[in-house]
């Protein structure tokens, strides 16, 4: 019979001794549905440009097929490919000591505040997020540094 694995042991690296990983958050998935609405844009409207010139000028058409997919993968590598990176890449720890934040793929970025610091703790929803039951928490620590949990 396996053996299963401990929760806790996933996140050894980031805890200190005694300390217990509470939950483990990520942006909310509204942050990709805007990138993922221009991807299907770009796509169908590199079709209908693929197909326009093939229509056009028949085989000849390369030139221009090829002038268009440049252009489409630059936008889906910036508005679409990106953000799904920078999702997948952001996490939010509560721990039984502190909340921590990690992002960045090449360039990590990380804040750390013990819950003992925690000064004030605010949260926004506007109009949408409150549809789509999520918003900010603004967490503020008495050190003057805080940050904002989407």
């Amino acid at each position: 019979m396996a053996q299963k694995k401990d929760p806790q042991q996933k996140y050894a690296k980031l805890l200190m001794p005694g300390e217990q990983m509470s939950f483990v958050l990520r942006p909310h998935w509204r942050f990709i549905v805007a990138g993922l609405c221009v991807g299907i844009v770009v796509i169908v409207g590199w079709w209908l440009w693929a197909s326009a010139w093939e229509k056009w000028l028949g085989v000849n058409a390369t030139i221009p097929k090829y002038i268009g997919a440049f252009v489409a993968i630059i936008i889906l590598l910036r508005y679409t490919i990106r953000p799904i990176v920078q999702w997948l890449f952001t996490k939010y720890y509560f721990t039984t000591y502190r909340v921590m934040t990690r992002k960045g793929v090449v360039t990590r970025k990380a804040a750390d505040i013990p819950l003992d610091k925690v000064s004030n703790v605010y949260y926004e929803q506007q109009f949408w997020d409150r549809v789509l039951r999520c918003g900010s928490l603004i967490i503020d620590s008495s050190g003057g540094d805080g940050f904002t949990i989407e």
